[in-house]
This record gives structure tokens, C-alpha cells and sequence, in this order.
């Protein structure tokens, strides 16, 4: 399987999900003119990959900056996707955030409390 690199921009996060090594990372802003546009890829690589069967961990890593209300319903359908595949595949979530940026702490904790059946990790930088 291919892995999926999209380029950092101002307004979107580098993307880089390494199917081999079984690690997906997203960091960077994320208020795209259009997310659900940006988040199609994500999604059909994340379908194909999950398709797959992989066998170990799934690590994903996510760091975002600063995240607009658009943009925050994409992330929920992506972590819609992901609470749906967690019963058949070991996955561990690493909401990653500057210490200082509390929005994007809080945005970590809503996420942990809405899908509290995934492997979610708060992790300070």
C-alpha cells in the first residue's frame, strides 16, 4: 500500500501516513477553505489502509495548532471512522499539544470525552 503525504500549508497540517510503518501523523493549522475537500484523501486512504487488515498497533499522532469549527466537525467524522474500526484493530491515539495552547488541550479533551471506548492519550509538549 501507498503511503499519503500531503504538504503543510498555512492553512492545512502536513499529513504523512506511513502504511509500513503503521504511523499516521497529522500536525500543523487546520481551517482549509473547504475541509471537507482536504479530509477526502485522508479518508480513502484511511478505508483502504484499514481494509488491509493491518496487524499490530495503529499509531496516530495528531498536533494541530489551531483548528476552525469547520474544520472540528471533519476531525469528529474522522474519529467517527476510527471508533467504528476500533473494535477489530489495536489503535492508539496521541493528541499532541503545546502546553501553552489551551484550545487546542480542551479540543484534545472533548475528543477523549466523546469517544471514550478509543485509546486516547493527552501529550503535553
Amino acid at each position: 500500500m501507498d503511503n499519503l503525504l500531503i504538504k503543510k500549508t498555512n492553512s492545512s497540517p502536513e499529513v504523512n501516513f506511513d502504511a509500513t510503518a503503521q504511523i499516521l501523523s497529522m500536525s500543523g493549522n487546520l481551517f482549509p477553505e473547504n475541509s471537507n475537500i482536504f479530509f477526502e484523501p485522508i479518508m480513502k486512504w484511511l478505508e483502504n489502509y484499514f481494509n488491509q487488515k493491518p496487524s499490530g498497533q495503529t499509531k496516530i499522532n495528531i498536533e494541530m495548532i489551531y483548528v476552525n469549527s469547520a474544520s472540528s466537525r471533519a476531525l469528529y467524522n474522522f474519529f467517527n471512522f476510527i471508533h467504528q474500526v476500533n473494535e477489530q484493530f489495536d489503535i492508539e491515539i496521541n493528541w499532541i499539544y503545546e502546553e501553552e495552547n489551551d484550545t487546542a488541550e480542551e479540543m484534545g479533551e472533548d475528543f477523549i470525552e466523546d469517544y471514550e471506548d478509543l485509546n486516547f492519550n493527552m501529550v503535553a509538549k
